[in-house]
């Protein structure tokens, strides 16, 4: 089983720019971190990476849930779904799926 390897950051205005930098460091992952008190809105700088990135899998890696509606929460990843296509983990695509986005 070949080797892969993730990151995760603290999600920043730039955090788009780490995800296309790990990208070419042969990532294969990114997580960016959602804490609405703390970081950027973590789908917007998602949606960002989405557009200059072609290879990595793109996701939060935390997630705020009793911040959102779970309405809310589908309908960005739905957007992010169709920013980063396959490039974005199943499980969210499924969550999206099962609240009819």
């Amino acid at each position: 089983m070949p080797t892969t390897l993730s990151c995760a950051f603290a999600t920043a205005l730039k955090s788009h720019e780490h995800a296309r930098i790990a990208e070419q460091l042969g990532y294969e992952r990114a997580w960016f971190y959602d804490s609405p008190a703390l970081y950027p809105k973590v789908w917007v700088q998602l949606c960002r990476a989405a557009d200059i990135t072609s290879r990595i899998s793109l996701g939060p890696g935390v997630l705020a849930p009793y911040r959102r509606h779970p309405m809310t929460t589908a309908a960005a990843i739905a957007t992010l779904v169709a920013a980063a296509g396959e490039d974005v983990p199943r499980e969210l695509e499924a969550f999206a799926r099962m609240m009819g986005r």
